[in-house]
């Protein structure tokens, strides 16, 4: 362990049928590799998230939720589909203050990809009190600024913004119209300086009738950035006098095989309800209140 390393206790309650459980645990936030911690076969490395999203494909969200429901207080990786189902209002009411918990949780189960939802909850101050601090010191763990050369106010306004980014673009964009992966940002922190270094495929679509031209279906730069742009007016307002002058690379998670699952799904938004006790209810993470 390198000495004056970072470290984030996450302290959590759970309500799992019908007991509270205490759990405790201390992530060390060390030099991950972004690309480690963010090449996403989360969402298909586990079985029960394979078949939590054949369900929603189905557009059964019944069986969806049930299955969830089963893994959710034990499996990283479906803790972390949950929250993204919760936070996206995928066959359950939309309600990004909800998934904090479930982030959190499937963070504490080791769930590494969660770390960029949770910290931008923590940046909005959805479900949690709001702190780029603290937001900046679980960003980390994802791999983001493994280094530690600027500071964690700033690593979390800028972890924050792509959070935000990477959710508008998951739930607006034509489904299939990026090949899953993710884009990357070189972003400034104190000028708002931002630069898209990379970015996943655009989908090709057919070529037209009589023609021999193929058209990508969307132009992933206009819309990273048209989406970055909202994030910054959606995100609250920095310190600027404390904002970094480095430059940090900024991760946007495109991975929507999720999204482009829920495209079928034809439910009412009232169907399924958070913590409600019949067969099928998404049972609701309880937290210890803001900055626990």
């Amino acid at each position: 362990m390198l000495a004056g390393a970072e470290q984030l206790e996450i302290v959590m309650r759970i309500s799992n049928k019908g007991f509270l459980l205490a759990c405790c645990a201390t992530l060390i936030l060390g030099a991950a590799p972004t690309a480690r911690a963010l090449e996403v076969p989360e969402f298909q490395s586990s079985p029960v998230v394979r078949s939590i999203i054949a369900a929603v494909q189905r557009g059964d969200c019944d069986s969806a939720v049930k299955t969830a429901n089963d893994g959710v207080f034990d499996v990283g990786e479906v803790a972390f589909l949950v929250g993204r189902m919760v936070n996206e209002g995928i066959c359950t009411p939309r309600n990004p203050a909800a998934a904090a918990a479930y982030f959190e949780r499937a963070l504490m189960l080791g769930a590494t990809g969660s770390a960029l939802d949770w910290a931008t909850r923590i940046g909005l101050g959805d479900g949690v009190q709001q702190s780029y601090e603290r937001a900046g010191e679980v960003c980390r763990v994802a791999g983001v600024d493994p280094q530690g050369q600027i500071s964690r106010y700033s690593r979390g306004y800028a972890c924050t913004l792509g959070g935000v980014t990477a959710e508008l673009l998951r739930t607006t964009l034509p489904r299939g119209a990026l090949q899953p992966g993710i884009a990357l940002i070189d972003f400034t922190p104190s000028t708002g300086a931002m630069e898209i270094r990379s970015v996943p495929r655009a989908h090709i679509s057919e070529a037209d009738t009589g023609t021999k031209v193929h058209r990508a279906t969307v132009a992933p730069a206009t819309e990273i950035t048209r989406a970055w742009g909202k994030a910054v007016a959606r995100a609250p307002k920095p310190d600027a006098t404390i904002l970094d002058k480095l430059t940090i690379e900024v991760p946007i998670d495109l991975d929507s095989t999720l999204e482009a699952a829920a495209a079928r799904v034809s439910v009412k938004s009232d169907v399924l309800q958070l913590g409600q006790a019949y067969p099928g209810a998404m049972r609701l993470p309880s937290s210890m209140g803001p900055g626990h």
